[in-house]
């Protein structure tokens, strides 16, 4: 199983944990902490763990704003002791 299979296995598992008896049609909203992401499906077949899934939307989560951030590597100063995240900053 190559790591790409994997992955493919655990997102599966998630949409399945999340939705495990869609209708056709129906959205689920799936959100990816680690990488700050919204995504939204929309199923495609109602076919449980195989459920076919078509993706609708990605979005970026709310900004990632801390006054103690846990990694200084990770976050951008801001000001008045403000960090945000450097994934989540335009400059």
């Amino acid at each position: 199983m190559t790591n790409s299979d994997n992955s493919l296995d655990t997102w599966r598992k998630q949409m399945y944990k999340l939705c495990s008896s869609p209708t056709v049609g129906e959205e689920v909203v799936f959100f990816d902490e680690e990488k700050n992401l919204k995504h939204t499906y929309r199923a495609l077949t109602s076919d449980g763990y195989d459920t076919r899934w078509k993706k609708i939307s990605s979005e970026i989560g709310s900004p990632r704003i801390t006054d103690n951030p846990d990694n200084l590597d990770d976050y951008q100063y801001m000001s008045d002791g403000m960090y945000i995240h450097k994934d989540d900053s335009w400059w």
